[in-house]
């Protein structure tokens, strides 16, 4: 079973071979084109007019990506010199913390990813948000370098890892054909639009608390206070999930409650394991590693390397801000360019524009150079980043998306792990805890010239193995599993409503 694409722009199954993995869009809709100029389509885009009928589902849930970003991204923002400065861990050991981190959210995703197939979105959103609420507390007030490890490798990571499937599965439940893909490109603008309210959250706090005093370990700080705004989010994040129904919107836009099959999660792994199309697609997410480390160097190595070139009271923050203010208006504005490209294409390009942005860091030491390598990676960032959350999830078998989602995502916590490590050797190296605006001992050029070189790696390996990504079709089920999985699944969903109605 393979797909192509229809001229609505949804997905057909037909029984054909040979398929491409990446789905190409290029003619679809052609008759739409033609009437429409690509400015008209941005406007259109803009005003996510397609998403007016939708249910209070998804703006509930757009409510809760961006609460979660706020709290993600603020704590991000701080985290490497939180532990430095109030746990005494130097530049590597503070690295590998955040490393090992976001290795254990991939862990945990690929374990529990399940979850949202077996229990619901609804009672998963709920018991995700509930556990970063209680890690987040105990940040804030903690001393102890005991909990703080508990928090960070235990308690945090499992309830992102609930998070993560369970928000990208509803927007495959709460969505039709006609409005995913204006869906996913508002899903990423309200991450950016939380990242946007956390920096300058973030700097201002930092400027209140700044001053000559002596900073003393375990004092209520500055970091502390971000924290627990982080923790304020979520326990907004809380309140909000209980408005959120167990729903499933039909082609037509129907909404109906979705019966939770309450299937065995390990039988559930075992089919998607067993799909081909799975691991090709798992290949191209693991090249993109390579663009995902761009974005972990800025939480684990732009700090750092701001602070002790351009001293501290530089507003890494502020500047950081300018990646989510521009995605939000970028993301809309390139979303037509869907309906003519392929998605492979624009993900390779959007991966090369992101890799490049790191070369205006080697022109030496401004401000300037960092703003533009920021807005250069922003543009990239909102070229590939909406078409690969909305191939993710269109690859997706029925009832099987919170699975897959989590196993395709954890990649990107991995990354953390290689970055974690990385940036503390290349803060300790060539811009060490030493370095000041006066004595010039930070070598920024080779630092991020490094982080470059590690980036271009995705674009040019995804180009060389294109023909091994998209070689087959675009298949749910492959050649030698069951051809009968998704009639399974349908078949066990009606069992479920049955056994509800008797």
């Amino acid at each position: 079973e393979t797909g192509t694409w229809g001229n609505d722009r949804t997905f057909q199954h037909t029984m054909t071979e040979q398929e491409p993995l990446i789905p190409s869009r290029v003619g679809a809709d052609q008759e739409e084109q033609k009437k429409q100029t690509y400015w008209e389509m941005v406007v259109e885009s803009m005003s996510y007019k397609g998403l007016r009928d939708s249910p209070r589902e998804i703006w509930l849930v757009y409510a809760l990506v961006a609460l979660d970003a706020f709290s993600y991204f603020g704590t991000s923002f701080i985290l490497v010199l939180f532990l430095s400065d109030d746990f005494g861990f130097d530049d590597q050991e503070a690295g590998w913390i955040y490393g090992i981190h976001g290795m254990a959210i991939s862990i945990y995703s690929i374990a529990l990813g399940c979850t949202v197939d077996v229990l619901g979105v609804r009672f998963t959103l709920l018991l995700g948000h509930a556990m970063l609420m209680i890690a987040r507390a105990f940040l804030t007030f903690t001393t102890s370098r005991q909990v703080l490890l508990i928090q960070l490798y235990a308690v945090l990571p499992i309830g992102a890892a609930f998070l993560g499937p369970a928000m990208t599965t509803s927007f495959r439940r709460y969505t039709h054909d006609g409005n995913r893909s204006i869906a996913f490109s508002l899903y990423v603008v309200m991450m950016n639009v939380g990242a946007l309210v956390a920096a300058p959250v973030v700097d201002l706090i930092r400027t209140y608390y700044n001053n000559d005093q002596v900073k003393k370990p375990g004092e209520f700080n500055e970091y502390r206070l971000i924290l627990a705004t982080a923790f304020g989010a979520s326990f907004l994040s809380v309140l909000v999930t209980f408005f959120i129904r167990e729903i499933d919107v039909k082609k037509d836009g129907e909404v109906k409650e979705y019966q939770v099959t309450g299937e065995k999660p390990w039988k559930i792994m075992w089919e998607i394991f067993g799909s081909k199309v799975f691991w090709k697609f798992m290949l191209f997410v693991l090249l993109l590693m390579g663009v995902r480390f761009m974005f972990r160097h800025l939480d684990a190595t732009f700090p750092k390397y701001m602070v002790r070139t351009f001293g501290e009271d530089v507003p890494f923050a502020s500047i950081i801000a300018i990646n989510p203010f521009l995605v939000i208006f970028l993301v809309p504005a390139l979303t037509p360019m869907a309906k003519f490209m392929s998605l492979f294409s624009l993900i390779l390009i959007g991966s090369t524009i992101t890799a490049s942005s790191a070369l205006f860091m080697l022109l030496g030491p401004h401000i300037w150079c960092a703003v533009l390598f920021i807005v250069v990676l922003s543009i990239g960032e909102s070229t590939w980043a909406p078409r690969l959350f909305e191939y993710s999830c269109m690859i997706a078998p029925k009832g099987r998306e919170g699975t897959f989602m989590a196993c395709a995502s954890a990649p990107m916590f991995l990354a953390k792990l290689g970055v974690g490590g990385i940036s503390g050797w290349l803060l300790t190296t060539y811009c060490p805890e030493t370095s000041t605006p006066e004595n010039h001992q930070c070598d920024g050029f080779t630092l991020w010239l490094l982080v470059f070189l590690m980036t271009v790696s995705s674009p040019i390996l995804i180009l060389l193995l294109k023909p091994v990504i998209s070689s087959e079709g675009n298949d749910l089920v492959d050649d030698n599993a069951d051809p009968a999985t998704e009639k399974h699944i349908r078949d066990t969903q009606d069992s479920a409503v049955a056994k509800k109605a008797s």
